[in-house]
């Protein structure tokens, strides 16, 4: 089998079963205060001090020149605590964009941000029987389609070990739903968990995602066909 024949393979064993995905690169910056909402307000093109506790939204942010500067997922834990997500490459010059406006611009709020990058780890599980591998995984969590919504997150015990799980997007781009589910756990912890997510998938005879081939293909400066194999399959964490 060549590489083209194995991204092939991948593709189309993740939309047609499940796959999983280390994505813990991704970046999380935890931001906090009675302010937290007002100040997301501002630097997103979209409003986040509507979200509730539990509940996330896809957020992008621009520059002065009102060019795209990162994007992500942005969590609601507490009425006083969100988490934001941010693309690997942008998220030291996503904290200190951000640490930048709350200190010279707005110095009034009461806000306050901590990166947990390396605290918290995440694995993405897409397709369309990842319901049933997050069912089997987290027996304590409600995964169906009515109780686990769409942007929903939750708190909950995942392969024996309490993590968040969210639900950031509501279909891939085909017509049948593949919920994607994002599992963050605390990093000391996440060698473990991912490796029983790992073992119930080939349990249960479902393919997993060999992230290895995306790396290549970027190696090989084939951007496009890397994207095929992980974005269209994988969806982004929170």
């Amino acid at each position: 089998e060549d590489l083209d024949a194995a991204v092939l393979r991948e593709c189309a064993a993740v939309r047609e079963g499940v796959g999983m995905m280390d994505a813990s690169t991704l970046g999380k910056i935890d931001v906090k205060g009675r302010d937290a909402g007002e100040f997301l307000d501002r630097l997103y093109t979209g409003v986040m001090s509507s979200l509730k506790p539990g509940r996330a939204r896809y957020g992008v942010m621009c520059k002065a020149d009102g060019m795209v500067m990162d994007d992500g997922v942005v969590l609601r834990l507490a009425d006083d605590h969100f988490m934001a997500t941010t693309t690997t490459g942008g998220a030291a010059n996503v904290l200190n964009w951000m640490e930048d406006f709350l200190q010279t611009e707005w110095p009034d709020l009461d806000v306050w941000l901590t990166s947990v990058t390396e605290q918290w780890a995440t694995v993405a599980i897409v397709g369309p029987k990842s319901r049933d591998v997050m069912a089997a995984l987290a027996p304590g969590l409600d995964v169906s389609q009515d109780t686990f919504t769409f942007m929903a997150l939750e708190e909950a015990v995942v392969a024996g070990i309490e993590a968040r799980v969210a639900r950031p997007r509501p279909a891939r781009r085909v017509v049948v739903v593949h919920p994607g589910w994002p599992l963050r756990r605390p990093a000391r912890e996440a060698g473990e968990g991912e490796g029983v997510v790992r073992r119930r998938v080939v349990v249960d005879d479902l393919p997993v995602l060999a992230p290895q081939i995306v790396q290549k293909l970027l190696e090989q400066g084939r951007a496009g066909e890397a994207a095929l194999a992980a974005r269209d399959d994988l969806v982004f964490p929170v």
